[in-house]
């Protein structure tokens, strides 16, 4: 017994005098300014953190943040396999759309988000948006429904198309491709699906387009837009999501028997509700195990914006043009980068290790292969063990900055973005395919 004790006074002698070394180590560095840079650069990331937003910046955050929410539905329900803003060509309009939310399960569901507040009703093609009322505050908007399918017709073009997955309504979609380019006239038979805008909107039975209404102060036209099928509150949303992942829906039944009533579910003997039986017209249309892994693999090469998170909750999408870093005597283009890691270090075990490496954080460039391994000799880039380049995060200076060269999404205007201001990046991850084909 005394020996155990003898051995527990010595560890913890051992402990404090480690320590107070440890502390007079930091002290001395506190008093030669060995922390100067490392205290400034913590400084200024403190100080970029309390920056306000404007309203518009408020706005694109929440409509942002509006996509994980429905992520989020979908995931409590059961869905493994979800992807956000993924970019498909859309041969029609010449350039790629972006879709806010793809799930895939025994159906493929291709969400749009729309976080819009107050009431929402259509007339025709033309949706509209009043957000107060006193001030008849109206916005007028195209068919968010109809733009929708288009997005996901275009996603099934490219799966079948483009990467060879065949879906299991296949038939369906042949015959009614050359049901709509079946004309009165000789001119219209020779109608190619480039031409023939009916066409872009042909999406299959296992492809199914839905718009997601996120905000919970909106309101909904029961006559016009809650009338529509698959248009839905993110409320429904759930219980239509929990439903769809079972198979236990009918692809031609309106959404207003996928209720959120409790009535009807504690009732004895109560017949099931058409969009709750799963019917054998409706499961041929399901997609299989090996198709879901087909198809998730697919949308998760879909390219993507690429995500810059600032430090003050500002976000940056577009797309990456390079990046330049005088200090680690490096500068990349996109098609070289894989990833970009930030990692700060942050809380209590990050100030410990701030005090140690005398390092704020450190920044690591995710290098191809090709770049990886192209090291010359005497070449003065900090490389970690893997061939990436891994450097530790700098104040801002007057000049020789680290900065990311951005293509706006929507305008394609430059922006110029210094390292120091970002909190973490994200970035396509289209890139990985073609290192998976190197392997």
């Amino acid at each position: 017994m005394n020996a155990v004790l003898n051995l527990l006074d010595d560890t913890v002698y051992v402990l404090l005098a480690i320590t107070t070394g440890l502390l007079c180590a930091v002290a001395f560095g506190l008093s030669r300014n060995v922390y100067r840079q490392t205290l400034r650069a913590q400084a200024q990331s403190r100080l970029r953190r309390e920056d306000l937003l404007t309203r518009e910046q408020q706005n694109f955050l929440q409509s942002m943040q509006a996509e994980e929410k429905v992520e989020a539905v979908l995931r409590k329900a059961g869905w493994t396999d979800v992807f956000l803003r993924r970019r498909v060509a859309v041969a029609r309009v010449g350039h790629n759309r972006e879709i806010d939310v793809i799930a895939v399960g025994p159906i493929i569901l291709v969400v749009e988000v729309k976080n819009w507040q107050g009431f929402v009703w259509s007339n025709g093609p033309r949706w509209y948006q009043c957000r107060n009322r006193r001030r008849m505050d109206t916005l007028e908007f195209e068919d968010v429904q109809e733009d929708n399918v288009e997005k996901a017709a275009a996603l099934r073009r490219y799966i079948e198309n483009a990467r060879r997955v065949e879906l299991p309504d296949s038939h369906l979609v042949h015959s009614d491709a050359s049901h709509f380019g079946q004309g009165k006239d000789a001119s219209s038979k020779r109608t190619t699906w480039y031409s023939d805008k009916s066409l872009h909107k042909v999406c299959g039975k296992c492809v199914v387009p839905v718009v997601v209404f996120t905000h919970p102060r909106v309101k909904l036209d029961p006559a016009t837009v809650k009338a529509k099928k698959y248009v839905f509150t993110l409320q429904s949303f759930g219980v239509f999501a929990r439903r769809a992942i079972h198979g236990s829906i009918d692809l031609e039944a309106l959404n207003d028997v996928a209720t959120t009533s409790w009535w009807p579910s504690w009732l004895p003997f109560t017949r099931t509700p058409r969009a709750l039986a799963r019917t054998s017209a409706s499961a041929a249309f399901f997609l299989t195990d090996e198709q879901r892994h087909s198809v998730s693999a697919v949308v998760d090469m879909l390219r993507t914006w690429d995500l810059v998170y600032l430090l003050d909750r500002r976000l940056i999408t577009g797309d990456l043009q390079k990046i330049d870093v005088p200090s680690a005597f490096c500068m990349y283009d996109r098609k070289h980068l894989l990833d970009i890691h930030m990692r700060w270090n942050r809380g209590p075990i990050g100030l410990v290790k701030t005090l140690l490496t005398n390092r704020v954080g450190t920044v690591e460039l995710v290098l191809t292969t090709a770049k990886r391994l192209a090291k010359k000799r005497k070449e003065k880039k900090p490389r970690n063990a893997e061939g990436n380049i891994l450097f530790p995060m700098e104040p801002r200076k007057s000049k020789e900055n680290s900065y990311l060269v951005m293509k706006m999404a929507g305008t394609g205007k430059l922006e110029t973005v210094l390292l120091c201001d970002v909190d973490r990046i994200s970035l396509s991850r289209h890139l990985y395919e073609s290192e998976k084909q190197l392997e």
